[in-house]
């Protein structure tokens, strides 16, 4: 089997395809399942949200429902945070932006002497 140091970048792309052919469905099943986590994440704390303005446009003063709907926020926030960096160390999420071509972390990969 040739090294990584060994393949041009076709060679290495078609590699790469090949060694994660087995497993791609795998990968795709367990993204599904991280989006939907981060959307009902992401739609809890906007109703956590709603209810905060809620109770304080309503609740006389004193009331403690304000600061439940505040603490119920921050917690579903860092939970929010802690299942996107589980899911990037994973492997499961990269980034998308400019910079982070394929081409440039195969050849990073790949072509390193």
């Amino acid at each position: 089997m040739p090294t990584s140091g060994d393949l041009s970048l076709p060679e290495c792309i078609d590699f790469v395809m090949l060694v994660n052919l087995p497993v791609a469905q795998e990968v795709q099943r367990s993204d599904m399942w991280y989006t939907i986590i981060i959307i009902l994440l992401f739609f809890a704390i906007l109703v956590s949200l709603a209810c905060g303005f809620y109770f304080l446009l309503t609740d006389q003063k004193g009331s403690g429902r304000l600061l439940a709907s505040l603490t119920v926020r921050i917690t579903l926030t860092v939970l929010l945070m802690l299942t996107i960096l589980f899911a990037w160390l994973q492997g499961d999420s990269s980034s998308h932006g400019p910079g982070f071509s394929l081409t440039r972390s195969l050849s990073d990969l790949c072509l390193k002497a």
